[in-house]
């Protein structure tokens, strides 16, 4: 593996590791609040300092982790299934099946995701986590299912397939034995760039105010770093900077990946 590769690796292990282990590392609880330390600057028992409660800025940050990764871990997963599922049996039945669902994709991937997601999230009085990852899944799918549609397409009529066909093996059992395991590749490349994508969308939510309740979100931290920036640049800062390097880092480790899996690929 390259360094491009390694750099990826360890930033995806340390944002899961934040995440994991954000209640046994953070100096604070990160609710606690102090009304003698709003704002504080970096130093002082707060290493990247507080905000505007007083509420220490590292502690959020790592609970902050936890809100990026199960939103985009979760996304990820329900995208790639459903779209797995949707895509493997658009392009081995094909004909007026694959037509039907293919006009319901191009509609979904026609209208803007994120208009949507903000639809759903605004009719929730009191959005969750759980709330987040449907509303960025109800389009998240259609990318999947065109990818895994594409790969069905031309493994098929592939001599395994008919082989299996020809044994009298039903159509579910060949989708799900012999075609589903042959496109996970891709699906997993899809997958690591689908996850930073999600981890950008739900910043972008929660920065307008449409993120999950009553949990630290590095967009919500974003938003009011935001609005005290010439006052306490450090609270836009550092949030900002780990949205920044999970996204960055999430991005090598998928371009290793779609690197390492590419028999077009020089190695």
């Amino acid at each position: 593996m390259n360094a491009r590769t390694w750099v990826g690796l360890a930033g995806v292990v340390l944002l899961l590791g934040c995440a994991i282990l954000a209640p046994w590392i953070a100096p604070y609880p990160p609710e606690q609040v102090n009304l003698l330390r709003e704002l504080a600057p970096p130093g002082g028992g707060h290493w990247l300092g507080t905000d505007e409660n007083g509420a220490d800025l590292l502690s959020q940050i790592l609970y902050g982790a936890r809100v990026a990764a199960v939103v985009g871990l979760g996304t990820v997963l329900l995208c790639a299934v459903v779209g797995t599922a949707v895509g493997s049996v658009s392009g081995y039945f094909g004909g007026a099946v694959d037509e039907a669902l293919m006009r319901v994709i191009d509609v979904l991937m026609a209208f803007p995701g994120i208009l949507l997601a903000i639809l759903l999230i605004a009719l929730t009085r009191s959005p969750s986590v759980t709330a987040v990852v449907f509303a960025l899944s109800v389009t998240g799918w259609a990318g999947y299912a065109r990818l895994v549609r594409g790969q069905i397409l031309s493994l098929r009529e592939r001599p395994f397939v008919v082989a299996a066909r020809a044994m009298g093996a039903p159509a579910w059992w060949i989708i799900v034995r012999h075609l589903v395991p042959n496109v996970m590749a891709p699906v997993i490349v899809q997958a690591t760039f689908g996850m930073a994508a999600a981890i950008l969308a739900e910043a972008g939510l929660s920065f307008l105010g449409l993120g999950p309740d009553g949990v630290p979100s590095w967009g919500a931290l974003l938003d009011q770093g935001a609005r005290y920036f010439l006052v306490s640049p450090h609270l836009a800062l550092y949030p900002g900077l780990a949205i920044a390097l999970s996204v960055l880092a999430i991005n090598l480790l998928g371009d290793a990946l779609r690197d390492a899996w590419d028999p077009r690929a020089e190695h």
